[in-house]
């Protein structure tokens, strides 16, 4: 396999040293989408979103079904702070597959950010209605309430996520902030 060392190195967080693996993988294969996809990975860890942005194109280009290409090209939109792009490319990763809960859960912090608040409900809800241990999850969709001004709602979510993970404080600032609201 000529990406098992430099999956190696990106796993150890090693990302320089993937980088020069994908790049001579490239060269012995540089029709592979998945060597075009982990570079593009390991330039997102590094923050160089346009350089990853310009990976996940190549990947999309040589395979256009996975998911995972959608959904990490809609990171590193994210990152740029680009939230039209990032919901577009997070709808594409859903089309390859309705059930992607990674993309399903930034799609609803895009709407979210992008003052979509019921559009983000519908994504977060979704994501618990099939699984609800998710802190993170009941987080960002208190947020939301928050932002709709239904504060027992969000009370009830930050309760959740606190339930789940009790030792992050910040759920108990936001419960907080809505207690003072209501």
């Amino acid at each position: 396999d000529v990406c098992s060392s430099d999956l190696g190195y990106y796993r150890l967080g090693k990302y320089d040293e993937a980088l020069l693996d994908f790049c001579d993988a490239l060269k012995r294969d540089p029709e592979d989408a998945n060597i075009y996809f982990n570079r593009g990975n390991a330039t997102l860890a590094k923050q160089e979103y346009t350089e990853a942005l310009a990976d996940f194109d190549k990947a999309i280009s040589l395979v256009d079904t996975d998911e995972n290409f959608y959904h990490c090209k809609g990171v590193a939109y994210q990152e740029l702070e680009q939230v039209a792009d990032a919901i577009e490319n997070f709808k594409f990763a859903l089309e390859q597959n309705t059930k992607f809960v990674p993309s399903l859960y930034h799609l609803g912090l895009m709407y979210h950010a992008d003052g979509q608040l019921f559009k983000a409900l519908d994504c977060l809800t979704k994501i618990l209605a099939d699984d609800p241990s998710d802190r993170r999850v009941f987080e960002s969709r208190g947020l939301v309430y928050q932002d709709l001004l239904y504060y027992g709602v969000a009370v009830e979510d930050f309760t959740a996520a606190l339930g789940l993970a009790p030792d992050y404080p910040l759920n108990y600032f936001y419960r907080g902030k809505s207690y003072l609201w209501l």
